[in-house]
């Protein structure tokens, strides 16, 4: 059984470039992409390995708090879809 990895930033040259050596070890790499946007993955295509990286539905939204008591914090809120991975 392959070991699975998750990894964000894909569209990135870093990201597409650390998916390449991942695949090539052995690795099942699985990744977000949001909804709201369209899904660019032009350095995945131009290494071949588009089609090899399942893609996950990935909602993200930030959200912002202010306590009485100090200044701003930041709340990361994260949803996933239900549906299963789609491969790219």
């Amino acid at each position: 059984m392959a070991k699975r990895v998750f990894i964000t930033g894909i569209t990135e040259q870093d990201g597409a470039y650390l998916i390449k050596l991942l695949l090539d070890k052995g690795y099942e790499v699985f990744s977000a992409y949001c909804r709201s946007t369209s899904v660019n993955l032009w350095q995945l295509e131009e290494l071949g390995i588009a089609n090899q990286v399942k893609l996950v539905p990935f909602d993200f939204q930030l959200k912002i708090t202010r306590p009485a008591s100090w200044g701003f914090k930041s709340t990361p809120s994260f949803t996933t879809s239900q549906s299963r991975p789609t491969t790219g």
